[in-house]
């Protein structure tokens, strides 16, 4: 018999070896099951905040004084949006920070009709972040989340250093 796990679990698994120990947050609906993983996970401490520009920008502010990269969890459509302020500024000054976006069930997450959203409050949120990012990326495969998790790990921590968006 195959033992089933959560998905979300194993990011919050990839975090804490990483040695992440406190994730700056909001809630939203598409990023509930990982914000529970994380708040489960006795090694990480889960750090709400009324607005996700302030949580990129509580994530620089952790990074800069320990040294280590700086981790937000966010929702998506208006959520991840509104992480640009605090993402474009820990690019323009070198900040390792891991933004990490809840997202659209993988139906709504191709565009067919040319539309301006899809789903509830899709958008392509990573072409928006890629031109501030060190690394931008939708994980729409399972057998794919801990390779691209490690490059964008990577991608924040290393050469000139700064954000990345999964």
């Amino acid at each position: 018999m195959t033992k089933k796990f959560k998905v979300t679990d194993l990011v919050a698994d990839l975090l804490a070896k990483n040695g992440v120990r406190v994730v700056f947050g909001v809630s939203g609906g598409a990023a509930l099951h990982i914000m529970h993983s994380i708040n489960r996970n006795s090694l990480i401490e889960l750090v709400t905040t009324h607005h996700e520009q302030a949580a990129v920008m509580e994530a620089q502010g952790y990074s800069r004084i320990s040294g280590k990269p700086g981790v937000v969890l966010v929702t998506t459509g208006g959520g991840a949006a509104n992480t640009l302020t605090g993402i474009l500024s820990a690019y323009l000054d070198s900040v390792p920070v891991i933004v990490i976006s809840g997202n659209e069930s993988s139906f709504h997450c191709e565009n067919h009709s040319n539309l301006r959203a899809y789903g509830v409050q899709g958008f392509d949120s990573v072409e928006v972040m890629k031109p501030v990012t060190k690394f931008a990326v939708r994980i729409k495969d399972v057998s794919r989340i801990k390779s691209e998790f490690d490059l964008a790990w990577n991608s924040s921590i290393s050469g000139r250093m700064g954000p990345s968006f999964v």
